[in-house]
């Protein structure tokens, strides 16, 4: 597949263009031939290296989250997706091995707990801290909230990107999208994005 990529952490001139192998198709996962990438500002903190230690990547790392396209192929045991279906997604993966990251680099507690993975990994976080108001998760409000803490940033979730793409459909939300790049300009975009001005998207096309 053709794809833009990064070998090491890094500056945007780390971004090349190259084919990589094409992702197996897993029993609950589909396959999705991307026609357009969202660029968002987290894009250029992990291609920095600076969620390494929350979100650990293996290289080659392909970034980016948001993404549309056409369903390739389909897994066993998925419902509700067939191929030729155009779909859109917010694609992150969460990632285990959490939990002995966190005991490793702070035995003695924290002052503030930043969660992006939710489940147990919350209530370790919860444990390190001496109160729980400073414990924060992108990813699992009802359990943040119970520990005493509060939820914010985005999660990926299928029933909300439907409505969203019926509004669009509908004519009742516009996404306005600032430039659109072809894929092989990657490093611009995440260039115009880091430099904070950007209102909308940021799209590359594939």
């Amino acid at each position: 597949m053709k794809a833009i990529a990064i070998d090491a952490y890094g500056g945007v001139d780390r971004l090349t263009l190259r084919e990589l192998p094409t992702p197996p198709v897993g029993p609950d996962t589909v396959l999705v031939r991307v026609r357009t990438v969202g660029v968002n500002p987290v894009d250029g903190k992990i291609r920095e290296g600076h969620l390494a230690a929350l979100m650990p990547n293996h290289f080659p790392l392909v970034p980016g989250w948001d993404a549309a396209g056409v369903v390739e192929a389909v897994g066993p045991a998925v419902a509700g997706f067939a191929v030729g279906d155009e779909v859109i997604g917010y694609v992150r993966r969460d990632d285990d091995g959490l939990l002995d990251r966190v005991r490793a680099v702070a035995p003695d507690g924290v002052d503030v707990a930043l969660d992006l993975f939710g489940g147990d990994a919350l209530d370790v976080s919860a444990e390190l801290l001496a109160r729980p108001a400073r414990l924060v998760s992108t990813a699992d409000p009802e359990h943040v909230t119970r520990l005493g803490g509060s939820y914010v940033f985005v999660k990926p979730s299928t029933a909300d990107l439907g409505v969203l793409a019926g509004l669009v459909d509908a004519g009742r939300l516009a996404v306005h999208v600032t430039r659109t790049f072809p894929l092989a300009e990657a490093a611009e975009a995440q260039r115009l994005v880091a430099a904070g001005h950007v209102r909308g998207k940021v799209v590359l096309e594939v």
